[in-house]
């Protein structure tokens, strides 16, 4: 289902698997691969995890479509990152980690998440994020 709900592909794609989706929260967990180019010495930056999140919130937003449709990636933008805290300098890769993003407020086409990223019990990343919805990928 993740390649249906995400548009990144190959080692930009982190999103694994959709554990939950509702109205308006999605969990997911998300895999960094050791061949992703901002990969130095087997670990991420911590600002990996606004992409990740932000992948997440994609998610979310084409979970909840509400076309009645089988869900389809929808594009965007990444346009504001809010409140980051970074608990950690780098992120593990080749591990799960587990995200969440919760919609606090939406005007289409733009929409405001609170992110949060943990590996293991360690909460790793969080902050609020806005996007703009770009619309449907092409299949």
């Amino acid at each position: 289902m993740t390649a249906a709900v995400v548009p990144q592909t190959g080692v930009a794609r982190m999103i694994r698997d959709v554990v939950h989706a509702g109205a308006a929260t999605i969990a997911a967990t998300a895999v960094i691969d050791p061949a992703h180019p901002l990969v130095a010495g087997g670990a991420a930056p911590a600002y990996l995890g606004i992409e990740i999140g932000a992948q997440a919130a994609a998610a979310l937003a084409a979970l909840s479509g509400g076309t009645g449709e089988a869900a389809r990636a929808i594009g965007g933008r990444l346009v504001r990152v809010r409140d980051a805290v970074f608990a950690q300098p780098s992120l593990p890769t080749g591990v799960a980690l587990d995200v969440t993003a919760a919609c606090t407020g939406a005007f289409a086409p733009l929409s405001t998440y609170h992110v949060e990223v943990r590996h293991g019990d360690a909460v790793a990343v969080t902050a609020t994020i806005s996007t703009y919805a770009l619309g449907p990928v092409p299949a």
